[in-house]
């Protein structure tokens, strides 16, 4: 009888520890659906050349767009009927009905942090959602195809500018000196933001070629940068 009894008491506990974990297991589950965040987003209009895959930072005068998306229980929540403000650093930008996006010209300049907040209330909750974006200044990069030293009489450069406030990069004005003498344009050329120098044959004596450059915003002359690059031809 007491060995029955002992059986029977084992069983019941065996079943009470998978009934607990059954609970465990269901509540965790439950916690992990009731989560609720925010996805953030946000770009801006300066260009970046077409190899560059990170964010293309704003500039003063850049436009940046940002938006973001409510997930609750998992899902994307709809905000149609949900009042949403925008404040800039600070002040009040805009508000609306499902205003889930907003776009505004950067008034900040280098180095500045732009603090752009979005808030909301839903069941009673008062949320937000905060964007940090920094401010850049415009960069350009001399891409040297030749190397530092180099036996060739043929030496290719290609300027890459970043964050400038245009759409192409034929947009911007290319200022080419080679020991700090001017590199006059040539007419008609369909890309001007490339450089090619040839030295001549009779120089067989190792010189260093320092090739600089300035870009320019025509629309607005702020918007400059510079480099420079050098070879050591042998």
């Amino acid at each position: 009888m007491s060995i029955a009894i002992n059986a029977f008491q084992k069983i019941s506990i065996t079943a009470i520890f998978f009934i607990a974990l059954i609970f465990i297991s269901q509540s965790s589950n439950t916690f992990a659906t009731e989560k609720t965040y925010f996805i953030r987003t946000w770009n801006s209009s300066s260009y970046t050349h077409e190899s560059y895959i990170g964010k293309n930072f704003p500039i003063e005068k850049s436009v940046i767009t940002a938006s973001f998306e409510y997930i609750e229980n998992g899902k994307q929540v709809n905000l149609n009927n949900t009042l949403i403000t925008w404040l800039l650093n600070g002040k009040p930008l805009i508000s609306g009905l499902n205003r889930q996006t907003v776009s505004f010209i950067n008034k900040n300049f280098e180095g500045d942090n732009i603090i752009l907040e979005a808030k909301m209330n839903r069941n009673g909750q008062d949320l937000s959602t905060i964007f940090e974006i920094k401010v850049n200044s415009p960069i350009a990069i001399i891409r040297n195809g030749n190397g530092l030293n180099t036996s060739n009489k043929i030496l290719n450069y290609e300027a890459i500018p970043y964050f400038f406030n245009v759409g192409s990069i034929s947009d911007l004005n290319y200022t080419w000196f080679v020991n700090n003498e001017l590199i006059p344009p040539e007419e008609n050329n369909d890309s001007p933001w490339r450089l090619q120098l040839i030295i001549p044959k009779k120089n067989n004596s190792r010189k260093k070629i320092i090739t600089s450059l300035h870009i320019l915003n025509p629309t607005n002359e702020l918007e400059t940068s510079k480099n420079e690059t050098f070879n050591i031809t042998q």
